[in-house]
């Protein structure tokens, strides 16, 4: 479960998959793994999650076993620049961020390559006994919107400048996004506008042949309401207010399920289902029972 060392997370906007990245991180720090957890340029949300100081451009260690870090294409050309060119450092400092900006975006998908290539180096990282210095990286990517030219972008770039020096760094990140040392879980909700873009965001993964992808996320499912054994008859409630409360969990259920049932038939992955959790304004403590759910999905795989 889980055995890549690379993991990326997608899904479209607001089905939890920064949730699911932070809990996962938790998982394997569990499991006594050095971990990095890594955003994309994004505003910063996995402090929330983790209960941490805000996470910047920077590795920090966040908790036992975790580090973080939110990755921004400036840092990463200045990072590029500074391990392959040291003597000229100072001259591309000097050259400003605004221009470095400005360079970053002239070139068709030169920032995603350079935080790609970020990725890379956290990959290959190794500390003074030669031993991996991450165990595991997990990169919560952008939205399947703009996911799939991130996680393609090795090609993209390889595509369309055939040879040189980007065309050389593209064709390194083959051994991280091609081989088996990544992959791709999708994290979606049991709603009709998530389900669909799922199932045409992973068509598209493998026609591209991008990544493979393991586990497909359904968050925030609903436990069902009432048990057909205890025969429920829902004439006996008088209270208007309850029963209508009852009409449109039971509506819920029915539309939850009409949508899980057409991503199995839609799909081949496997499904690992979350339940609606009921925490208030903490968001730590959401990471702390998925977590609790992760461990316990670990141990039925384990005992199999």
């Amino acid at each position: 479960m889980f055995k890549q060392q690379v993991h990326f997370i997608s899904g479209k906007g607001g089905v939890g998959k920064s949730v699911f990245s932070c809990s996962l991180a938790k998982y394997f720090a569990y499991c006594g793994l050095n971990t990095l957890l890594v955003q994309i340029n994004a505003k910063d949300s996995h402090s929330l999650y983790l209960g941490t100081n805000s996470i910047s451009s920077s590795v920090i260690k966040v908790q036992d076993n975790i580090f973080s870090i939110n990755l921004s294409p400036l840092f990463c050309i200045k990072e590029y620049i500074s391990l392959k060119f040291k003597s000229n450092m100072l001259k591309w400092v000097s050259v400003g961020e605004k221009k470095i900006n400005n360079f970053l975006n002239f070139v068709p998908g030169l920032s995603d390559l350079v935080m790609m290539g970020q990725i890379y180096f956290y990959f290959t990282a190794k500390n003074k006994k030669g031993s991996l210095l991450y165990d595991k990286i997990i990169v919560d990517c952008p939205t399947t919107g703009y996911s799939i030219n991130f996680l393609d972008v090795a090609n993209i770039v390889s595509k369309a400048t055939k040879k040189g020096p980007l065309f050389n760094e593209a064709q390194k990140l083959s051994q991280l996004l091609y081989k088996n040392n990544s992959t791709l879980h999708l994290v979606t909700l049991p709603e009709e506008m998530p389900v669909l873009e799922t199932i045409s965001f992973l068509k598209e993964v493998r026609e591209k042949k991008i990544i493979n992808i393991s586990f497909i996320i359904l968050n925030n499912c609903i436990k069902k309401l009432t048990n057909n054994k205890y025969n429920f008859n829902i004439n006996s409630v008088l209270d208007k207010e309850i029963l209508n409360l009852y009409k449109d969990r039971n509506k819920r259920e029915l539309i939850e399920k009409s949508c899980i049932n057409y991503l199995e038939n839609n799909i081949s992955n496997e499904i690992i289902k979350f339940f609606h959790i009921f925490a208030s304004n903490n968001k730590s403590k959401i990471c702390v029972q998925i977590l609790q759910s992760l461990i316990k999905i670990h141990a039925e795989n384990f005992n199999e």
